[in-house]
């Protein structure tokens, strides 16, 4: 049950980050009317994020445990998601991508580390290759979905439905028991 809930947030994770990843740039320059070279370096801070998530999840959930870590950052990643909602600041929508591209990361090697600790060394590769499957399916479909329905939803709605996605994404994750903190 605890890999079925793990494969659950991972997949709501991936429909979660989509609007910061396939229509953000589209959502600047189209919606607020942002130039495309403000635009396009926006863009750019998802993968100065990115750089910095994959380096602080390991550390986090050492402190945390990977559990903990993962909640904590897929809250950010669901504040990052609201955020263009409700601010139209360039600097304010710097950070939600940065955040975005930061938790992106960390998600990666956080979900990585649950699967480990819920199925164990033996079956940790097959377990891995779920959750990324999981992750995979659900953003093609997402985003074949999303892209068909833009023109009806529109892009504050679709942000809103991609957080309501993270928001669920971090609570399936509060019944898999876990230890608190990876053994060194």
């Amino acid at each position: 049950m605890h890999l079925w809930l793990l494969l659950i947030s991972c997949a709501l994770n991936a429909i979660g980050f989509l609007p910061h990843t396939l229509f953000w740039v589209d959502y600047l320059i189209r919606h607020l009317n942002i130039s495309p070279t403000i635009a396009g370096t926006s863009w750019a801070f998802f993968g100065f994020g990115a750089t910095l998530g994959s380096l602080i999840s390991g550390p986090m959930a050492q402190k945390l445990g990977a559990k903990n870590a993962n909640i904590f950052i897929l809250i950010l990643k669901s504040i990052a998601c609201f955020l263009p909602i409700f601010f139209h600041q360039i600097s304010l929508l710097n950070l939600s991508i940065f955040v975005m591209g930061a938790a992106t990361t960390a998600n990666i090697n956080l979900f990585s580390m649950m699967a480990l600790k819920i199925a164990g060394t033996q079956h940790f590769a097959k377990a891995s290759s779920w959750v990324v499957f999981s992750f995979g399916i659900f953003q093609a479909l997402f985003s074949y979905l999303f892209t068909i329905f833009l023109g009806d939803l529109g892009y504050l709605l679709i942000f809103a439905i991609c957080g309501v996605c993270l928001v669920l994404s971090f609570i399936v994750l509060f019944p898999i028991k876990m230890q608190t903190t990876i053994n060194k």
